[in-house]
């Protein structure tokens, strides 16, 4: 898996364009950015905390894991299946949950490892 640091986009997001493996072509983009607001469903803490969407569904947990992990000792990751309600409102979720892409919440274990992402 390889990545190439992020452009800022709209919203705040920026994006991480990925080589799912070797044998693929193909680059995909993950849009990523703090996760500003509290996540009342799981009760993250927002300053080591990403918000991470557009993310393929057959990506997984160890693959999110070893891609966030060059950035910094990632602590847990949290995949939702159905898009918070205070997200909804991006456009740019709405269209990513529609094609039936991940959105996911990265724990890093130090506050300082999610600031060197974005």
């Amino acid at each position: 898996m390889n990545y190439k640091g992020g452009r800022l986009l709209t919203n705040g997001f920026r994006v991480l364009p990925v080589r799912m493996s070797r044998q693929n072509f193909a680059v995909r983009h993950i849009f990523y950015k703090p996760n500003r607001v509290r996540d009342t469903l799981n009760n993250l803490p927002r300053d080591r905390t990403l918000f991470v969407i557009n993310v393929p569904p057959y990506c997984t947990e160890e693959c999110l894991k070893r891609l966030f992990g060059n950035f910094g000792q990632v602590e847990s990751v949290h995949i939702q299946q159905e898009a918070d309600e205070q997200n909804k409102s991006f456009d740019l979720v709405k269209r990513t949950k529609k094609w039936g892409y991940q959105e996911v919440r990265i724990v890093f274990e130090d506050p300082r490892d999610r600031k060197s992402v974005v």
